[in-house]
């Protein structure tokens, strides 16, 4: 089960449609960004259909929970959430209040849930090779 609490919630003077939710402590988000970083995916010449499937799993499992929480119309993971070079993941959230604001929190996982997306990880590698081979094939 996943559990989240909201560390900090600081809103700004602009008025925007974007706010950021980064995260603290998160054990999938980590693996998820090792997992990029260890497959090279930034340095593709392709959009990685396997990294947005990445994506999804992640914005799927902390969706539920940051909707209500957030008061948000959509969420989405992004590793470039606070920084175009990526040292700073976290959500997108689109809310039609129109108050930008920058959020931060934790969220906690037992040991079966970080199992589970480790498994989804390593099915991902798999579907990320074949992607690369039709990649070499076409190119």
């Amino acid at each position: 089960m996943v559990t989240f609490k909201l560390t900090h919630n600081k809103r700004s003077d602009q008025r925007g449609v974007y706010s950021r939710f980064f995260v603290g402590e998160c054990a999938l988000t980590e693996l998820a960004d090792e997992w990029f970083l260890d497959k090279e995916i930034h340095t593709l010449n392709f959009k990685c259909k396997t990294w947005k499937k990445v994506k999804r799993k992640i914005s799927d499992i902390h969706r539920p929970l940051l909707m209500d929480e957030l008061d948000a119309d959509k969420i989405r993971y992004s590793r470039k959430a606070g920084c175009q070079c990526g040292c700073s993941p976290g959500y997108v959230v689109e809310s039609s209040n129109y108050i930008k604001r920058w959020l931060y929190g934790d969220f906690e996982y037992t040991q079966a849930d970080v199992q589970e997306f480790k498994t989804f990880l390593s099915k991902m590698e798999t579907l990320l090779e074949k992607e690369k081979e039709k990649q070499l094939k076409t190119a």
